[in-house]
This record gives C-alpha cells, structure tokens and sequence, in this order.
C-alpha cells in the first residue's frame, strides 16, 4: 500500500497537496525530461564535440526512454 497517495486532511492548510497529480504523472511516464536534457546536451556536443561525458550522458538517457 506504498503507492497509495496520502490525501489532505479536512484543514485548509493542505489544499494544494494532490493538485496536478495526473500532469506530474504524465510527465514521468513521457519521459519528458529525459528529451529535454538530449536536446540541451546535443547543443553542448556541437560546440564541444570532443566532451566525452556529454556523449555517456545522451546515452544513458537514450536508455531511459528505450526502456533497456
């Protein structure tokens, strides 16, 4: 019962909490960061093509997205 979301109790100081659960969970599930971070590391690699840990971090993220 980990992956059961807390809900807020019945004050007003938690009527944030649980907001934008489906946006938050849409963007994990997209691996959206993960092309956002290819995109910014493929602009370092053009100016710095000989970076070596620019190029493993693609490829770590490249295997994020694929699934291996």
């Amino acid at each position: 019962m980990a992956d059961t979301p807390k809900k807020a109790k019945g004050g007003r100081k938690n009527r944030k909490y649980h907001r934008n659960l489906a946006t938050c969970l849409t963007y994990k599930n997209s691996h959206r960061r993960e092309h956002n971070k290819i995109r910014k590391l493929k602009k370092h690699i053009a100016k710095y093509p000989t970076d070596k840990s620019a190029l493993a971090a693609v490829e770590n993220c490249l295997k994020v997205i694929r699934g291996y």
